[in-house]
């Protein structure tokens, strides 16, 4: 599940200099300094709105996925707590993915309400406010952290198979609380640093078409649109985008040396004989497959918020 960090008037700041959003020929006037007048043509009103699928996803797939999630995630953890001899280092970051994971699809569930209060317009909050901004900041944190420590469990069975000697040293208790702090802290930061742009929300006056079908649509809508950076600053869009394909791409990129060199490194070796040897195996083998359907699932969703 990715994070909507669009919104319908996602060149907003923009709208002052009379340029078009998503390039359509609507009519932006300023009414006065807290709402701005956006007038939409009847044949781009459903750019606007939530679409058939947008509403099955958020009020029937969305529901289920969250519900599956935390409590896939939940009894991971409560069996981790149970059972002392599961407390591994694998496994302390396997439960840091497992809360990631878990606060992440709750955030998540924002968006059922916000499709709610919206009146059928896309992303609407207006009646929320500013903590509709909030939820997208924390699925900004949730989302890196989620992907600092699938990095970490990658990285820590990548030294274990590869090179155990050292990885007697990396797998200290001091050093694995050490690197779980800090993938929390440049979370912290990189979704502070991705909110910049849609920090607090903006109330607009929206004239639709006078038409009976679109006579029920509110009035003012509000969208995380509002931003701290002056609109001169238009290299700071660019820095974003390359901080996305930064905050996906290394870790990608590490993540998939080290499961090559995983699969490099067990094709050598005989098949385990004792009990435990097999058990690492299995562990290993559904992390490698974990990260595949990770990215897999990741990557057209990434690259669509890049690009856009």
């Amino acid at each position: 599940m990715e994070i909507a960090t669009t919104t319908p008037l996602s060149e907003l700041n923009s709208i002052t200099e009379s340029e078009n959003i998503f390039g359509l020929n609507s009519e932006v006037n300023i009414w006065n300094d807290s709402c701005p007048v956006l007038t939409i043509p009847a044949e781009f009103v459903h750019k606007y709105l939530y679409s058939s699928v947008d509403v099955v996803l958020t009020t029937i797939l969305m529901p289920i996925a969250i519900c599956l999630g935390c409590l896939l995630n939940g009894s991971f953890l409560y069996v981790v707590a149970s059972i002392q001899s599961m407390q591994t280092t694998t496994n302390f970051y396997l439960v840091n993915l497992a809360v990631c994971d878990g606060l992440y699809l709750l955030s998540a569930s924002y968006e059922i309400r916000a499709y709610i209060v919206s009146g059928t317009v896309s992303c609407n909050t207006v009646q929320d406010g500013h903590i509709s901004c909030v939820m997208l900041l924390l699925q900004f944190i949730f989302y890196i952290a989620s992907l600092a420590f699938i990095t970490l469990v990658t990285m820590e069975r990548f030294f274990a198979i590869c090179y155990p000697i050292k990885s007697l040293a990396l797998n200290r208790r001091r050093r694995i609380f050490k690197l779980a702090v800090g993938a929390w802290l440049i979370s912290l930061v990189v979704g502070f640093l991705y909110i910049m742009p849609i920090l607090y929300v903006e109330k607009i006056c929206v004239n639709w078409p006078d038409e009976e079908r679109f006579a029920d649509l509110p009035k003012v809508v509000g969208w995380c649109t509002g931003s701290l950076i002056p609109k001169r600053f238009t290299i700071f869009p660019i820095i974003i985008r390359g901080c996305k394909a930064l905050t996906f791409g290394i870790p990608f990129i590490l993540c998939t040396i080290m499961c090559i060199k995983i699969v490099a490194a067990l094709g050598k070796r005989p098949l385990p004989k004792n009990q435990a040897e097999r058990a690492r195996l299995h562990v290993t083998r559904m992390l490698l497959v974990n990260n595949t359907v990770f990215f897999i699932c990741n990557i057209p969703s990434t690259v669509l918020h890049i690009v856009l």
